[in-house]
């Protein structure tokens, strides 16, 4: 058999498509070519590589070219992730390794399994790209529903080679990874990568895997790949990369034709990131190295971060570009909370200084803040990503500023970025008279978070976008104004840019917000507050309420306790929290007494783990600056505060990823409410979501602001992609208590045929199912399941807990799962023996007493002819139809499904006798098969009948009832469906209950049971009274009348099994 593995299926196809981008294959590199044709210490392909260079520096000599080589070897041996390499040596003015502006100019070469050696330890890419000679990107590929997913992939990434030394010269040079299992992406897997393709970047701790989406082309997704204009597939190459990795006899297979298709997962992620100016624009303006800066244990220490650029982002800087390219000076990016805007300002300064620098014009950019807290963050951020930085913060300033012909105003050659606080410029008396414009010149004005109170009229910023006529103005919001005359696209331009937040949450770059109402005792003792002052005061407002101190120490006390839990269940004291508070007064409330309450629960708690040291901070609007600075540095960076009190304050470009539970007290509407709850939204460590403590109930306000944006979208959608958008975002952002609910019923139903308490009957039944879709089904509902208890602990919820409890032990949960993972692997390779012995031994057994003859049919085949053949398929035959008319249940569905394939074999049978050997191999391990599936389902019912306590009569109802409603399922079914229940669980818990209920009665008057039609009011009156509280509403009339067929059924059965 030809060979079908991860080579055949996903590499050889991969590499083959680079055919058509235009790379050239460079051919098998082996390690004795060291020094000849390849430089070991670094891996640049020497003979490109000088060629290559001597061509684009032509002033330049072999001195200079060996001279060059020593600095790549040397920087790339620095502990910076390849930062001195890329900005001194890939990016350098003064030498050209790569032709950026000219992808003609540069050659592309790829390669496979090219290992990295480093004294005795090695690793090999997959495949390897080179530009020039260079090997900046490496391909990592596994075949489909591969058993190691891409979460495993991203650990041993990060297990033996990032955090490997002997392997850092290698990563420093490595800008661009790709991942892929040529699988489609999985929309729920948000940050948790398990099929897909994804693209990286080298780090020192972590790797983030991207996923990538091309914009939509007249509404079709794969618009851009069918428009690309690929070159045909050399033939001579596409020869030697199948011959080299030794599968040339794949070439004309139909797998191997419909593995090269350019609109696979993996080709496609190849062509968006590895088509020659895509990645050159990647590998210039994409590429940022962040220096980041905290406390631990007193003393300061650097983190150092490399980072691509998000799609998104890429492709509102090409959006940009084509704006500008248009004569477009302004416009709104509108990209959700969270998904990256101060990067992506980092990006556009990037990109736009080479824009600008083409046409001999000078950009000088201004980023504008209107408080002080975003014009510290966006320092600090420009800064970490190696901006220069100038700050002002008055209109004086901002105006000498102007007057300033430079560009840069430092002597490091540094890319420079001018952050401009315009808080207070209204209150100053500077005119603001429009300068004189330079023509050399180009000013950029950002204006983050362009959704804030910037009015057209009547404040510096209106008059500020007036001020250079010529300046390009650029909004970034994450939710943008909506109000009529104040919408933000109306005062900074028609959108140039989209990215909302079901994208963002599937993609992985924000998280899902858990809303979590609060404790019902908790509401009941507010309550009871609320009612006593009120009725000591009838004209008490809700804000002198809440600001009371019994109120306040009341909501203090839950908070600890609440905070508390959640950092023990999730086994993590950095997790950060906020309360976002009615009033200003409140917030002051809560920050004086929170260590007064604190102490007073600790004394009640003897044992000292357990209690409670939490620092808070109080952010107001009215508090000193460098107070305020302080405490967002200790939140933020030095973890030194646990939570933040807050009124009016950080509700809108806070970013700290540990901030994962809010406790909202105050009720809002609109960008306020988004962006208030999207801070708990960014990815940090595992986590899949952010959680909110709903004291306002905003999830009408929040379904009522959705509404708006989703409406304001579709409206200005510039991808004309309006029918793909979807409108239920709550879901999508908010995880509900109901849906985890409504999560485990379903799973009780998959798991219903299986034995939950006994492990060992439990693995028993699963050795009989060789269904690798059920088993799969099942291994994905005990996953599922201890996600929910996860999430069930973090939120410490009763009912879900108590649920889960009732259902099943955690510990049994997890093993198993094990179990059913087992079960699969052994299935694996049952079926990998069978496809080498063909059920050898069962054939052997059977032929043991035939006599053969035999009779050539032509020079190569043999086949073997019995005599008595067609009688050993009748015996079979014979014993199989006797099995079948013992079975107890003749009515239920599965029964009559394996019973008709018989008849129909039998019947093909007598018409045409087995004539070969191969028809009689088929035969057998047919009745076979049907055989152990009868033997299948009655062990099934065996545990069907332990479930109803032995009680066949009650397992023939529910068997007639379940196969009703499967059977109604299949669209050429006659059946008529007399029940409303599909799910099985949920038909054992009515007919169990509709049972007791009988027998109960029956205790009481044993004549019950000879009057038929009471007999039938009592079913159909239980039944009723069960579907009612099960789907939590009225019986409609039509499960009525399913109702009293099913009842009538039930009692005809039930009334014949009690006088039999």
């Amino acid at each position: 058999m030809k060979e079908f593995n991860e080579k055949t299926r996903v590499q050889v196809p991969a590499m083959v498509h680079l055919l058509r981008l235009g790379y050239k294959y460079y051919g098998k590199i082996d390690k004795s070519k060291a020094y000849e044709i390849y430089d070991p210490n670094t891996n640049i392909l020497l003979d490109v590589f000088k060629r290559q260079f001597m061509f684009l520096n032509p002033n330049f000599n072999k001195n200079d070219f060996d001279n060059l080589l020593s600095e790549i070897t040397d920087k790339l041996r620095n502990d910076d992730l390849g930062r001195s390499f890329y900005y001194d040596c890939l990016l350098s003015s003064t030498k050209k390794l790569i032709d950026f502006d000219n992808p003609e100019n540069n050659v592309f070469n790829f390669t496979a399994e090219f290992s990295c050696v480093n004294g005795n330890e090695e690793f090999r890419p997959d495949i390897t790209l080179f530009i020039n000679g260079l090997p900046l990107v490496l391909i990592e590929v596994k075949k489909p529903n591969n058993q190691n997913t891409l979460v495993e992939e991203q650990k041993r990434m990060l297990g033996r080679r990032m955090t490997n030394k002997k392997f850092r010269k290698f990563l420093n040079m490595t800008q661009l990874m790709i991942f892929s299992n040529n699988m489609e992406y999985k929309a729920e897997d948000g940050i948790r990568p398990t099929q897909g393709s994804f693209y990286s970047t080298i780090s020192e701790k972590d790797c983030f895997f991207n996923s990538f989406n091309e914009e939509l082309v007249n509404g079709d997704e794969f618009g851009f790949y069918k428009n690309f204009e690929y070159k045909d597939i050399d033939e001579i190459q596409e020869k030697q990369i199948l011959k080299d990795l030794n599968c040339l006899e794949i070439k004309d297979d139909i797998e191997y034709q419909t593995n090269i298709n350019r609109l696979t997962p993996l080709n496609r992620i190849i062509t968006s990131l590895c088509s020659k100016q895509r990645l050159l624009d990647i590998l210039k303006y994409g590429i940022v190295f962040l220096n980041q800066f905290r406390e631990e244990n007193n003393m300061p220490i650097t983190i150092k971060q490399k980072h691509i650029i998000r799609y998104p982002q890429l492709f509102a800087l090409f959006a940009l570009r084509n704006k500008l390219d248009q004569g477009i000076k302004s416009g709104t990016i509108w990209h959700v909370q969270g998904s990256g805007k101060t990067a992506l300002s980092y990006f556009i300064t990037k990109f736009l200084t080479d824009y600008y620098s083409k046409r001999n014009i000078i950009p000088k950019f201004y980023f504008i803040v209107d408080r002080l807290d975003l014009s510290e963050q966006a320092t600090r951020e420009f800064e970490a990503r190696g901006l220069k930085v100038n700050k002002i913060n008055s209109k004086h300033e901002f105006k000498e500023h102007f007057k300033k012909q430079s560009s840069i105003e430092n002597n490091e050659g540094k890319l420079e970025i001018t952050v401009v606080n315009i808080q207070k410029f209204d209150l100053e008396k500077e005119d603001d008279n429009i300068l004189k414009y330079d023509l050399n010149s180009q000013r950029i004005f950002i204006v983050d978070e362009a959704h804030r109170s910037y009015k057209p009229e009547g404040t510096f910023l209106g008059n500020l976008l007036n001020i250079d006529r010529d300046a390009i103005k650029i909004a970034l919001t994450g939710t943008p104004l909506l109000k009529k005359d104040k919408e933000t696209w109306k005062i900074f331009g028609e959108y140039i840019h989209t990215y909302y937040y079901d994208k963002s949450i599937e993609d992985g770059y924000t998280l899902k917000i858990f809303r979590d109402e609060i404790e019902t005792s908790f509401k009941l003792e507010l309550s009871k507050i609320h009612d006593n002052m009120k009725l000591k005061d009838k004209s008490v407002k809700i804000e002198h309420i809440v600001e009371h101190s019994n109120y306040v120490k009341k909501f203090v006390e839950y908070i600890i306790n609440d905070f508390k839990k959640f950092r023990v269940n999730n086994d993590d004291e950095t997790l950060g929290g906020m309360i976002v508070c009615k009033t200003s007064k409140q917030a002051k409330a809560i920050y004086y007494c929170f260590n007064e309450i604190q102490d007073k629960l600790n004394k009640e708690i003897d044992d000292q783990n357990m209690q409670t040291n939490y620092k808070v901070g109080l952010v107001l609007y009215d508090e000193s600056k460098e107070d305020i600075a302080n405490v967002i540095n200790d939140f933020k960076y030095n973890f030194k505060i646990d939570i933040l009190i807050v009124f009016n304050m950080l509700l809108t470009g806070f970013d700290s990823p540990r901030l994962k539970k809010l406790y909202l007290a105050r009720e809002m509407n609109n960008q306020t409410l988004l962006q208030a709850i999207t801070r708990v939204n960014r990815p940090y460590k595992h986590y899949q979501y952010g959680f909110i403590v709903d004291f306002a109930d905003i999830k009408s306000n929040f379904e009522k602001t959705n509404e708006k944006y989703i409406k304001e979208l579709n409206s200005y959608d510039i991808n004309d992609s309006e029918s793909l958008i979807r409108t239920n975002f709550y879901d999508d952002i908010m995880q509900k208590k109901e849906n985890l609910v409504k999560e485990i019923k379903e799973i009780e139903n998959i798991m219903f045929p299986y034995p939950k308490n006994n492990l060992e009957e439990f693995s028993r039944a699963i050795t009989r199912v060789n269904n690798k879709r059920v088993l799969f089904e099942l291994k994905n509902a005990l996953v599922r399941l201890q996600e929910i208890s996860n999430i069930a602990a973090f939120l410490d919820d009763p009912k879900l807990k108590e649920l889960l409890s009732i259902f099943i032990e955690p510990k049994k949960a997890r093993c198993m799962k094990n179990e059913v993972e087992n079960r699969i692997n052994f299935v694996n390779t049952q079926e990998q023996f069978k496809d080498e012995f063909a059920n050898e031994i069962e054939i052997n057994s059977i032929l043991s007493d035939v006599v053969y003859s035999f009779k050539m049919v032509d020079q190569k085949i043999l086949d073997i002819i019995s005599e008595n053949e067609n009688s050993s398929i009748n015996n079979s035959a014979s014993l199989l139809i006797k099995k079948f008319t013992e079975y107890k249940y003749p009515d239920s569905f599965e029964f009559k499904k394996i019973w008709q394939q018989v008849i129909e074999k039998i019947n093909a049978l007598r018409i045409k006798p087995i004539s070969d050997i191969k028809e009689y191999s088929e035969a057998i391990i047919f009745f076979k098969n049907k055989s152990d599936s009868l033997e299948s389902l009655e062990y099934k019912d065996n545990l069907l009948e332990k479930k109803y306590n032995n009680d066949v009569t009650w397992v023939k109802i529910h068997k007639i009832i379940s196969s009703n409603s499967k059977s109604n399922k299949d669209s050429n079914s006659n059946i008529i469906q007399i029940w409303p229940i599909k799910n099985e669980n949920t038909i054992f818990e009515c007919l169990n209950h509709i049972k007791s209920k009988l027998e109960e009665r029956r205790k009481n008057n044993n004549t019950f049971v000879d009057n038929e039609s009471v007999v039938i009011k009592a079913i159909s009156n239980y039944a009723k009274d069960f579907i009612s509280k099960n789907n939590n509403k009225r019986i409609t009339e039509k499960e009525k009348q399913w109702i009293k067929k099913a009842s009538n059924l039930i009692a005809l059965e039930y009334i014949d099994a009690y006088r039999t």
